[in-house]
């Protein structure tokens, strides 16, 4: 096994599992090397009842073993645990037997003897699909949430003040409410809430029994934008082992919020303008699209003209994109509201308290009573 660079830490954990103990032994210390959490098995059935137990993120495993093949110990793993990450080698490339291991799930398929920067290469490209799919199920996790609870919760009573300048915003979400197609961008300092006002539109507006999407472009990798984004389908690339909606597909005939837009990569603006131009959206993997019927409501913090003219961010984009503005001043600017908010804060800190009270009171009472008894 050749040697690639050492510098490289990464918090997984790895079974190695091979009958020739000196090639599994080989692949386990330069993995220790790089402060992998590595566990070695020459018996193929003892790392499936470790998989069970121990929920390991890899699997690396020989194909040729003569009490279970490395396609079966494949198969068992995924049934077990389809989150793990399963990657086969061989002393004797076939093509045809890749291709099976590769439908069975297989994460990549390597022959020996295997380069060890490759092999480092691979396991990072698991775990950054690992992200892909967990950003996936986060955003899932938020729409299923969202009901019209959430549309009283974030309705224009949540706008706190009574200034010319909160009473024109209030005026423009109310205005943008009725034009369900529009997109919108929200400019402002940080905390200025505008999220908030993103959530206002939509539960205020005709989309409101349908998702709200929001999506943070500065948490989201360059590299994993576009599956987040638009979707991928199996086998677009390495790990990519099944079909993925992304946010446009989970946000359709409700809102995408995109905050933080000024931070989007070159390229995927791009992609996100054609998106807006015509409706349609073509996931990772895919030449064919499908249409969508999403507001997307974008905020920024920066100064999108700044950016523009230093090439950092696409005019046409921004023109798209801003459909309707709606700028939130900072509180300094509007300091006839601070009496307002103030009085907010302490009749919800009021509710807590008196919650806290009387949950004490209500036990304390309890215990009384079971005293008596």
């Amino acid at each position: 096994m050749s040697r690639g660079p050492s510098e490289t830490q990464m918090a997984v954990s790895v079974m190695v599992v091979d009958d020739d103990v000196n090639a599994a032994g080989l692949t386990a210390r330069y993995l220790k090397s790089m402060r992998v959490d590595v566990a070695v098995y020459t018996d193929p059935e003892k790392c499936l009842s470790d998989v069970e137990k121990k929920r390991p993120d890899i699997v690396i495993t020989d194909l040729r073993m003569p009490k279970l093949d490395g396609l079966a110990l494949l198969e068992r793993v995924k049934k077990l645990n389809p989150s793990v990450d399963v990657i086969m080698v061989t002393g004797n490339a076939d093509k045809a037997v890749a291709i099976q291991a590769l439908k069975l799930g297989a994460f990549d398929f390597f022959e020996k003897p295997v380069d060890s920067a490759e092999l480092i290469e691979t396991i990072k490209k698991t775990l950054r699909y690992r992200a892909v799919v967990e950003e996936r199920n986060q955003f899932a996790d938020q729409v299923s949430f969202l009901s019209q609870r959430e549309a009283r919760q974030w309705g224009l009573d949540a706008f706190i003040g009574r200034s010319k300048l909160i009473r024109k915003i209030v005026d423009d979400i109310k205005l943008v409410q009725r034009t369900p197609s529009t997109s919108v961008l929200i400019t402002g300092e940080s905390g200025t809430g505008k999220e908030l006002v993103a959530r206002a539109i939509h539960f205020g507006g005709s989309r409101a029994s349908h998702p709200f999407v929001p999506v943070n472009c500065c948490a989201v990798s360059a590299e994993l934008a576009e599956s987040v984004l638009f979707g991928h389908v199996k086998g677009a690339f390495t790990g990519a082992t099944a079909d993925v909606k992304g946010c446009f597909d989970m946000a359709d005939k409700g809102t995408l919020f995109l905050d933080e837009i000024g931070d989007m990569p070159a390229a995927l603006q791009t992609k996100l303008l054609r998106v807006l131009e015509d409706g349609m959206v073509v996931p990772v993997g895919k030449t064919v699209g499908h249409e969508v019927d999403v507001r997307v409501v974008a905020a920024t913090n920066s100064n999108l003209d700044e950016k523009i003219a230093s090439g950092r961010f696409r005019s046409d984009l921004y023109y798209r994109l801003g459909g309707f503005r709606i700028h939130i001043p900072p509180l300094r600017e509007r300091p006839e509201d601070i009496p307002a908010l103030a009085r907010h804060f302490v009749d919800i800190l009021s509710a807590r308290q008196s919650q806290v009270l009387y949950s004490s009171e209500r036990r304390l009472t309890v215990v009384r009573g079971r005293r008596r008894a």
